[in-house]
């Protein structure tokens, strides 16, 4: 941590480049996560981006992943214009970028020629495996993390574990602890973590005896070993739950509910025991995370209360192998061998610019998933032709010039090694290619995939490669990688008709999740041909028009059209009785909609601008738990139809997430008793507080169950967060961008009695925060970004984030005064007085005094 550390905040005011490299599962990205999240870097650096993707993307996608990090929104920018919107954005400003994947000697350079020199900046990029330190990257800037010595071997395990006072006594070995478990692991933290989670699942010493003794008779790799056992142990339900993330992209996070609809569409979850197919899923995705096989990520960018999973790439790969071998999914990396008719589950994942023919026929496919990544066409033409050529000359230059820098940073390197310039940073990248093929060949022993369930191996039916050069990225909403993908010299036309042909082939398909992809605004009509569908999730950026043969998919579930142009759908599309989750973006719900009690998601919707809504729009949806509602482009919001169903709303006894994205937010959401189950509120408008009942000061917010609470461009005053601080359960609160319109903010006494986490971000009017002697008991995290530069907080008591703060955040910390109530000690009498009140008077006070300093 410290060399990382020494790199993110030296005084250097160049553009610095940092590598971390090591071996697979040393604990690179974790590393840099903690430091990249921490609340000095965010004060420090104006701009943040972390980036993650498939090996090999092309430049021009990171590039342009990079700019819609930075946008923070959904679409891409043409590939022609971004490097132009990146020194707009970033010349002569600190930022910090982190680019998490692995990437080509050329396409390095073109991504470093692409970024501008911004004051005090800083570009990390975690490499995979180990490599030797190229020429021109100064010495303190490159950080090879190395395996642990088996004292912080035993301390990270019992840390995972949550049992160091009986790990002791779990074994007998006739060996140390310690020496037992680096002989086990050798020391790397992700087999540790591996381990710790497989160790947890049992209750019994000699379940502990059992898990040692077979890790120590293993000859292959330690990692391999215990991922091979890690998979073994699960339940079979979980095996092909936990399978499936090997038809997803590597180093891709993903969205948890999305996931779990897709779990649910392949058949993997059933109810269970009262509870719900989702409630299913999400129990057996914390299973996964128990176990430590995957993880929860934090991602920049999105709603909060939006949850990303991942698994690490050395886990992908081992799941890529376990899959084929069991015939789970046909998981196309790009070669050109045609798919098999037996084909069953398919995962296009091609992450080069390389394109096979896919042209047999699947008519026993159930699920397509594709990943193709190849540059965005630009598909309009500029206005102004001079002014394009304008920049691309600029773009000319750059690239020269990024070339020349390198061939500047290899001279200086070979003139001498104590005198490497940190201003000097465009250099080669050493091809690692060859490095990630002998770790994914490292992945299993072929001895011990034989002993793989045959359960598991059953389930599916042997599977391969289909359709024609078919089209397609898979996207993770999350990570940005929703991108416009498709083969040059096929038009779009010949992959409309590609898709065509499957949706007339392909009769039982239960999954499509095609993002991405230019496939025309239409989608085919051939899409009610898939009557046995459950899960469409298309993601492109022309598409508009979704055709009214959709009705006919009676098992649809879920359906996905976030990232399009999609606003209107079918009428007969709201009378889908099993539909269970709708995403959009901007979507116009109709006022009159079909029996869907069944219905549980409904992101992101807009009243019909006529008709708007009223109390029985929502009334059948008695099982509605996320709502969210935005202003589309072209319709502002119906504030009365959004008072109608707020007010009104007692069917809504189950919502539980409400996010409102609108201009106007009526005070009645915060008033009203109707959305007493409601744990997580997100609004993003002002609230009217224009007229407010005759009551309001005497009345409290009816949100009893609310844990979290996001506010933005609310305008709220001091007294309504007076109001927020009675309730009970408010664990997160988050005042973002003129969320508070006053200068100073007061958390009065015995307020906010459960908040743990306070954020406060981009207040530019604030300038004094006040924490009062006992507000805010609870409070752990105080988290203050963006702030006036006169800012000053005044903290009464001594407080445990205090103290993180000043660990963490010192200029934030210089702003802070903390006032600690001294004890009142006695005034000594004047020598007046004590004459005046003789000795006995003297010896009276000695003695209270005495006692009093005693506490007697």
């Amino acid at each position: 941590m410290g060399k990382l550390e020494e790199a993110f905040f030296c005084d250097n005011m160049n553009r610095l480049i940092v590598c971390v490299t090591g071996e697979g599962g040393v604990g690179k990205a974790t590393l840099v996560r903690e430091l990249y999240e921490r609340p000095t870097t965010m004060s420090k650096f104006k701009h943040q981006a972390w980036v993650s993707f498939p090996p090999y993307l092309s430049s021009s996608s990171i590039l342009q992943l990079i700019h819609q990090q930075l946008e923070e929104r959904e679409y891409w920018c043409q590939k022609k214009d971004v490097e132009r919107k990146l020194h707009k954005m970033l010349d002569q400003k600190p930022f910090l970028l982190v680019i998490d994947g692995e990437v080509s000697n050329s396409d390095w350079n073109a991504i470093i020629a692409a970024i501008p020199d911004g004051s005090h900046s800083r570009i990390v990029h975690i490499m995979q495996g180990t490599h030797k330190r190229p020429r021109g990257i100064a010495s303190q800037h490159w950080i090879e993390l190395q395996c642990f010595d088996s004292t912080k071997t035993t301390s990270l395990f019992n840390q995972r574990v949550c049992l160091e006072e009986k790990t002791e006594g779990q074994i007998e070995t006739g060996s140390p602890l310690e020496d037992v478990l680096h002989g086990v692991t050798k020391g790397l933290p992700l087999a540790i973590v591996l381990l710790s989670g497989l160790i947890q699942t049992k209750d019994h010493p000699n379940e502990w005896q059992a898990v040692f003794d077979h890790l120590k008779s293993k000859k292959s790799k330690r990692l391999d070993s215990i991922l091979a056992m890690c998979f073994d142990d699960l339940p079979h339900d979980l095996k092909s739950c936990f399978l499936y993330f090997a038809a997803l992209p590597m180093n891709t996070p993903i969205e948890a509910r999305q996931l779990i609809c897709m779990w649910m569409a392949e058949g993997f979850l059933r109810p269970k025991d009262g509870k719900t197919m989702e409630k299913v899923g999400r129990i057996y995705l914390n299973e996964l995370m128990i176990r430590h096989l995957v993880k929860f990520v934090k991602m920049d960018n999105v709603n909060a209360s939006d949850e990303f999973v991942v698994v690490h790439h050395k886990v992908h790969e081992f799941l890529q192998y376990e899959a084929q071998e069991a015939n789970f999914v046909d998981i196309h990396n790009g070669d050109d061998i045609p798919s098999l008719a037996t084909t069953r589950h398919l995962s296009l994942q091609n992450y080069t610019d390389k394109y096979a023919a896919l042209a047999n026929s699947l008519p026993k496919l159930r699920s397509i998933l594709s990943n193709f990544q190849e540059e965005v066409e630009d598909d309009e033409e500029d206005e102004d032709s001079e002014e394009d050529e304008d920049e691309e000359d600029l773009e000319g230059e750059g690239d020269i010039e990024g070339e020349q820098n390198v061939e500047d940073d290899v001279d200086e390197e070979e003139g001498g090694e104590g005198e490497e310039d940190d201003s000097k940073e465009n250099v080669a990248h050493v091809d690692n290619e060859n490095d990630e093929e002998d770790e994914g060949e490292e992945i299993i022993e072929e001895g011990e995939q034989n002993e793989r369930s045959e359960e598991a191996k059953q389930e599916v039916k042997p599977s391969a490669m289909p359709l024609y050069g078919l089209l397609r990225c898979w996207e993770t909403p999350l990570s940005g990688l929703l991108h416009c993908c498709r083969e040059q010299s096929i038009p779009r036309d010949s992959i409309q008709s590609y898709i065509k042909e499957l949706l007339q082939v392909s009769k039982f398909l239960r999954v499509i999740n095609l993002q991405g992809i230019e496939i025309g605004k239409n989608l085919p009509t051939t899409i009610g041909n898939v009557a046995h569908l459950q899960y469409l999730g298309v993601t492109s950026c022309s598409l508009t028009y979704i055709p009214s043969t959709i009705e006919n998919l009676k098992s649809l579930q879920t359906s996905d059209f976030r990232d399009t142009y999609v606003r209107d759908l079918p009428e007969a599309f709201w009378n889908i009785t099993t539909l269970r989750h709708v995403f959009g973006d901007g979507l116009f719900l109709p006022k009159q909609v079909g029996d869907l009690k069944h219905l549980q998601t409904l992101e992101s919707i807009d009243p019909a601008e006529k008709d708007g809504w009223d109390s029985s729009t929502f009334e059948k949806m008695v099982h509605l738990q996320s709502l969210h509602v935005s202003d589309s482009p072209d319709n502002g919001i119906n504030a009365k139809a959004l008072s109608a169903v707020i007010e009104k709303a007692n069917f809504l006894e189950y919502l539980d997430t409400l996010t409102l994205d609108v201009d106007s937010i009526p005070l009645s959401v915060f008033i009203s008793s109707s959305l007493r189950r409601l744990h997580t509120l997100i609004l993003d408008g002002e609230l009217d507080m224009s007229v407010l009942p005759s009551n309001y000061k005497e009345s409290k917010f009816c949100f009893t169950n609310l844990s979290f609470l996001s506010l933005e461009n609310t305008k709220v005053p001091q007294d309504f967060i007076g109001k927020l601080g009675k309730l009970p359960l408010l664990a997160n609160l988050i005042l973002d961008t003129d969320s508070y319109k006053d200068d100073q903010l007061v958390f009065h006494a015995g307020g906010f009695k459960s908040l743990t986490k306070l954020t406060l971000s981009d207040l530019e009017n604030l300038k004094k925060l006040e924490i009062e002697k006992s507000a805010l008991p609870e409070l752990t995290d105080l988290e203050v970004l963006w702030y006036h530069e006169d800012i000053k907080i005044e903290v009464y008591g001594e407080r445990d984030f205090v103290k993180k703060i000043q660990e963490e955040d010192k200029f934030l910390y210089s702003c802070i005064t903390v006032s600690v109530a001294a004890k009142k000690i006695r005034q000594l009498p004047s020598m007046k007085q004590r004459v005046a009140g003789g000795s006995a008077e003297v010896h009276r006070w000695r003695l209270d005094h005495i006692k009093s300093a005693s506490g007697i």
